[in-house]
């Protein structure tokens, strides 16, 4: 849908040496109070400088980071952090009556907000673009036999309570779980992978048929001895190679045999072989030196809103390595968004053209700003 920015305004700069934060072009505004004009200034630059922050921790933590942190943000991190400005400019002013507005453009001292955000217990991932299918063998319910969706995709479409806690931690840790009950593979299921028992090759093919970079293979299970098991494997989905692995018991207590404290060890348990697993597929993942990509896209020429909508979803859904997606400006024949990417314009480009998930075809053309131009062919 289309979004309009009156607050915030993101600009694409040129990199240079290691600096790749653009600069933040924000409105702040203040009300005039007994014809006190410097003091509506004053807290106009305020008003600017907060939106500056809340613009680059949306574009940092992205959409998940910022509802998981919430708290931690409002209490913590905005509250007395003018220092992370490292610099700012007024670009125009403007009065209107009692309404005071200023045009402001800033850059955040990125070395200083991460210390803040580690300080708060926030804590950056990198490499959170990649996208994350889940093939969790699931017996923690009443039922003797486990909850498997993958012998039977098309009518199984209930997410076990594994999953649902997988999908959750993955998230909080900026990756982009698949949703498989909205992403039905387009060339369709295979019938050979329909079985019980997946080798890492099988996984690794259910992970191709959902555009995943990397399959979570596993189980977690409540036994007849009254122990929680629990085996995670992450598969890279490229060549079925085996990334991580992480394997735990916790064996109950007599007084522990409840529902509420079952699910609680379950999370826990969870929660403990993810922080482990993670690691090790970001090492896979994240070549060296390897920076983020932030450049602009102008879509021209579409015929309506459905077009628009289906684009943008199709970059933020399908192409593995786009961290975020945000629409900056619209026109009376365009609108323009700002990208960041995990790896090289070109990379990118070649994703997009290469990609089955395509709503339309297009042409791109790259510009001399640096910028890119999608048009429907």
């Amino acid at each position: 849908m289309f979004i309009c920015l009156c607050v915030l305004i993101f600009i694409t700069l040129p990199v240079c040496g290691e600096d790749t934060d653009g600069e933040i072009l924000v409105i702040g505004t203040a009300k005039v109070a007994d014809e006190n004009l410097a003091e509506a200034r004053k807290l106009a630059i305020s008003d600017a400088h907060i939106k500056g922050i809340e613009a680059y921790l949306l574009k940092t933590l992205g959409r998940q980071g910022m509802i998981n942190n919430f708290e931690n943000i409002i209490n913590e991190i905005i509250p007395g952090s003018d220092d992370v400005i490292e610099n700012y400019d007024i670009r125009a002013e403007d009065r209107r009556g009692k309404s005071y507005k200023l045009l402001v453009s800033l850059k955040i001292n990125k070395k200083l907000m991460d210390e803040k955000l580690r300080n708060s217990g926030i804590i950056l991932y990198e490499g959170a673009s990649l996208r994350v299918l889940f093939l969790i063998s699931d017996r923690t319910s009443s039922d003797e036999a486990p909850f498997i969706w993958w012998d039977d995709p098309e009518y199984k479409t209930n997410l076990s309570s594994s999953e649902l806690v997988l999908i959750r931690l993955f998230e909080e840790r900026g990756f982009n779980p698949v949703n498989r009950l909205s992403s039905i593979p387009e060339g369709g299921y295979n019938p050979e992978l329909f079985k019980e028992e997946l080798t890492d090759e099988d996984a690794a093919q259910w992970g191709n048929l959902y555009s995943a970079d990397v399959v979570i293979l596993g189980k977690v299970d409540i036994n007849d001895f009254g122990s929680v098991v629990i085996g995670l494997k992450a598969i890279q989905v490229l060549n079925a190679s085996v990334l991580a692995s992480y394997t735990n018991e916790h064996i109950m207590e007599e007084d522990t045999e409840t529902s509420e404290s079952i699910t609680e060890i379950q999370e826990k348990m969870l929660t403990d072989g993810v922080t482990q697993i993670i690691p090790d597929i970001l090492k896979v993942f994240k070549k060296e030196g390897e920076k983020l990509s932030r450049f602009d896209i102008e879509l021209k020429g579409l015929d309506s809103l459905r077009q628009v909508v289906a684009f943008i979803s199709f970059v933020r859904e399908k192409i593995s390595g786009v961290v975020s997606v945000l629409e900056t400006r619209i026109t009376r024949g365009s609108i323009t968004m700002s990208v960041e990417f995990s790896g090289s314009k070109t990379a990118f480009v070649e994703k997009i053209e290469s990609s089955a998930d395509i709503p339309f075809s297009v042409g791109i053309v790259f510009n001399d700003t640096g910028s890119l131009t999608v048009i429907p062919k």
